[in-house]
């Protein structure tokens, strides 16, 4: 074998090195991101789960909610069991622009997934008023327990710069009808 020969061989074994250190590190950030991913989304489902068990359970004479939060009474399981307080409210998170879901009850406090923005709807229950027309639209804030509530939630981090498309494919709304 010549030096050149050598030096050649060296020179495709260091480019297909390099080449495949790329593509390893490439699968390594697909797979941090998707557990990440992962992790988000099972942080809004459980969420999501655990908001509707406790409506379940939901006192109606007691409930007030405007767009960042909501709080109602949850009956008792039993005759000997006392009703609590609940609220859900959205905090502002450690990383900036961020949002974190969070359950508070006598039990302490639960965390949720961090989104970027979320946002509460409510529709209310006809008024008995006939002069007072119902609106169809949801309302951002209900003094009583309401017919649906809407939860708009936007995926993502703050700091990333997202066209409209992009948020629209990162966002999640859902509607629980309540009665």
């Amino acid at each position: 074998m010549t030096l050149i020969e050598l030096i050649v061989g060296l020179a495709i074994a260091s480019l297909m090195t390099i080449t495949g250190w790329r593509a390893i590190d490439g699968l390594q950030a697909a797979r941090d991101q998707t557990v990440a991913d992962s992790a988000r989304w099972q942080g809004m489902d459980t969420f999501f789960a655990t908001l509707e068990a406790d409506l379940r359970r939901a006192d109606f004479n007691v409930f007030r909610g405007d767009a960042s939060s909501l709080s109602f009474q949850l009956l008792g399981n039993s005759a000997t069991d006392a009703p609590s307080n609940v609220s859900y409210r959205f905090a502002t998170a450690n990383e900036p622009g961020a949002i974190t879901i969070q359950r508070e009850s006598s039990d302490g406090t639960v965390l949720f997934s961090s989104v970027r923005s979320a946002q509460f709807a409510y529709r209310r229950p006809p008024e008995t008023d006939p002069a007072r027309a119902q609106s169809t639209a949801f309302e951002s804030t209900a003094d009583r327990f309401p017919l649906a509530i809407e939860i708009g939630l936007i995926l993502g981090d703050a700091s990333s710069a997202a066209t409209s498309q992009a948020i629209a494919q990162r966002s999640v709304s859902r509607m629980m009808v309540l009665r």
